[in-house]
């Protein structure tokens, strides 16, 4: 689903596979502003992602000095004052101070909070103990002093990166806890180094903000916006395309405290993202050979249902509906359990290699899947989809397009 071509403003042309990303900022029908934001890859959007422009620094990844004022038994959470219109929740069991935070004049009934997950079905943010903030190729997680991932990597670039992380971390660096990303891998280890120390930085500013702080609550570290999201998980984006000179001007304010390289720019691409958005507020998505698949999202989970439609060939069917799931679980932002019914037939051909060619799709996912199963008696598979932020048809509906 190639978005429309338009003239290019740019210096730059994005064929042969050159990625960067979009970003706008839209109004819904009922006056509140969203922000989308989209990876474009030649003339290809691969990824979008959504969210609702919050002015109080309130969203996905932001560190809040905040407070517990109760607990609902029948769910079993904590509710936690973070300064939005009602409580966050706290999963029971997660709600330990840290022993990092002992000692650190904070009260027991107040700490560091992470926003995890944004308000869905009527209830509040989701928060965590579990701190971790996230850059390219490092994520620092200051409440455990282990270096975690690379373990499939060559012995000596591990051990090259997590020298770095241990230098670079300042003077508690030894006591910091990291996770190297995969980008770590080929990535310059200058950049790295630069890496290291602004998370470190970031980190330091959070701690002494919430010794300082004469109220509550506050937000330590804001959220990341979506362009944000997506240059961390796209390294290879270091150019952003907004619509407007204004609007790429206010952006790269947003952006370079945390991504000082990043190149901000008006470009008349931008409003590719927006009818490339509205394609994708519908359930329905038509294959190549006549078939089509309805993708839908529900209280409990993402369903797929394949339908052949006019084509005479169940195996083409499924072949084409596996490339297709794993490339919208991607542009609609669709995450949790996801379970597919492929076509099948008493011989279950139409099945064959299926299962292998979903992993196949499935794994330039920036996303973690995990638990994948199947197929099944009945032709289903499932698995899981990490969530970050919501889905796009949860954001915005085709009225606000």
């Amino acid at each position: 689903m190639p978005p429309p071509k338009s003239e290019h403003t740019g210096s730059d042309q994005a064929a042969g596979g050159v990625q960067h990303v979009i970003s706008m900022t839209i109004r819904r029908r009922d006056g509140r502003q969203v922000e989308i934001a989209g990876v474009s890859s030649g003339e290809t959007i691969t990824d979008i992602v959504c969210d609702a422009v919050d002015t109080d620094g309130l969203g996905l990844d932001a560190v809040v000095l905040g407070r517990v004022v109760g607990h609902d038994p029948k769910r079993r959470n904590l509710r936690v004052e973070i300064g939005a219109s009602q409580p966050a929740f706290l999963a029971q069991g997660t709600d330990r101070a840290p022993d990092a935070e002992k000692g650190n004049g904070i009260a027991a009934d107040t700490g560091l909070f992470q926003i995890k997950g944004l308000p869905r079905d009527g209830k509040g943010f989701t928060v965590a103990r579990d701190i971790g903030l996230t850059g390219r190729f490092v994520v620092l997680t200051p409440f455990d002093s282990a270096i975690r991932g690379g373990r499939n990597w060559p012995d000596p670039r591990r051990q090259t990166v997590a020298a770095l992380v241990r230098e670079g971390g300042g003077p508690g660096g030894q006591s910091l806890g990291w996770i190297l990303r995969t980008a770590a891998v080929t990535a310059d280890d200058a950049a790295i180094a630069d890496e290291v120390r602004r998370l470190s930085s970031v980190w330091q500013d959070c701690k002494n903000s919430s010794r300082s702080a004469d109220t509550l609550p506050k937000v330590l570290a804001p959220a990341t916006r979506p362009a944000e999201r997506l240059l961390l998980d796209h390294p290879g984006c270091s150019k952003v395309l907004c619509p407007t000179g204004d609007a790429a001007l206010f952006l790269a304010g947003q952006l370079r405290p945390r991504l000082p390289d990043v190149n901000v720019v008006a470009d008349n691409r931008a409003s590719d993202l927006v009818e490339a958005a509205a394609m994708l507020l519908g359930p329905e998505i038509a294959l190549p050979s006549g078939g089509r698949i309805i993708m839908e999202q529900t209280q409990a989970c993402v369903t797929v249902d394949v339908d052949q439609g006019s084509c005479p060939t169940p195996a083409q069917v499924n072949r084409e509906a596996v490339d297709a799931v794993a490339r919208h679980l991607r542009l609609r932002n669709l995450a949790g359990t996801i379970v597919i019914d492929f076509l099948t037939d008493r011989s279950r051909k139409p099945l064959t290699g299926i299962r292998s060619r979903l992993e196949s799709a499935l794994a330039g996912d920036p996303r973690r899947i995990h638990a994948l199963d199947g197929p099944s008696p009945l032709g289903l598979i499932q698995f899981a989809r990490e969530r970050r932020g919501m889905p796009l048809s949860a954001i915005l509906s085709p009225d606000d397009i």
